[in-house]
């Protein structure tokens, strides 16, 4: 192996991944500006407890975990229903306390770090056939343990 080939070899062993836990990420897809405005409006709907809100943000079904067990929330009805145990205090606390510069993107849709977790929440932009613009909604929202709160 040639000196040049072992120099790229050593520099792609040591370089931290774009996507390593405690590295502030920026996407490169070009609808980061879209994705940004989308998870700043959820925060403002989650800090002004606007359920209702909340629900018309999301693509259903939506995967979460309820009652210890991960399911995918058909409707609107049940997403309310749910909401208290899908909006949980840890998955309140990665959102309020994150930014839109912990927001980043790649082929799954758009997700935030916080707190050396990566994928909390997820979502995208969705086009019906007929439209030509995007509308961002929520896809999955991954709660539990792993969120954790230290000042809420």
């Amino acid at each position: 192996m040639s000196k040049l080939a072992c120099f790229v070899l050593l520099i792609t062993c040591i370089a931290p991944s774009r996507f390593s836990p405690g590295q502030q990420t920026d996407s490169q897809r070009p609808d980061t500006p879209q994705a940004r405005e989308f998870f700043n409006h959820l925060q403002q709907m989650l800090r002004d407890n606007d359920r209702k809100g909340i629900a018309g943000l999301v693509e259903y079904p939506m995967l979460t975990t309820v009652n210890g067990k991960k399911i995918h929330i058909p409707n609107r009805a049940i997403f309310l229903q749910d909401f208290d145990q899908v909006f949980d205090r840890g998955i309140r606390c990665a959102i309020l306390e994150s930014t839109d510069k912990n927001v980043w993107g790649n082929s799954h849709g758009f997700t935030i770090e916080h707190a050396d977790t990566i994928g909390t929440i997820w979502f995208d932009g969705f086009r019906d056939p007929n439209e030509r613009s995007y509308v961002y909604r929520l896809m999955t929202v991954n709660n539990g343990p792993l969120n954790k709160c230290d000042t809420h």
